[in-house]
């Protein structure tokens, strides 16, 4: 598993510069397949984003490659009101989703039911 960023777009501009994503490689892992909505982790916003890792995929996200496809992409965006560009850098968007997500699917594959932060 590994944590990628991908960038606002243009229409985003006064968001949050980026978004963050856990890629999920492991088939056996709890959250692999599982929509957003019933993956028990709280990460800024909420998720908004679970989709399996196709061609279109890594054509659209910068940091997949071609060995990605065929796991599960899992995230969260910083285009809620109130998201700003000066709060939400590339680098702490990148350190929210190593700090909430990276780690704490650790506890959901091992069967640990305790997410706290």
């Amino acid at each position: 598993m590994r944590v990628i960023i991908q960038r606002n777009t243009s229409y985003f501009a006064e968001t949050g510069q980026a978004n963050g994503y856990l890629v999920i490689s492991d088939k056996e892992h709890p959250w692999f397949g599982k929509h957003y909505d019933n993956i028990d982790v709280e990460v800024h916003g909420g998720l908004t984003y679970s989709e399996p890792i196709e061609r279109q995929e890594v054509d659209c996200f910068d940091e997949l490659t071609d060995d990605d496809i065929g796991s599960w992409l899992i995230g969260f965006d910083t285009c809620h009101s109130g998201d700003t560009k000066e709060r939400w850098t590339v680098e702490n968007v990148r350190q929210h989703a190593r700090s909430h997500m990276l780690n704490i699917t650790i506890f959901a594959k091992d069967g640990i039911n305790n997410y706290g932060c």
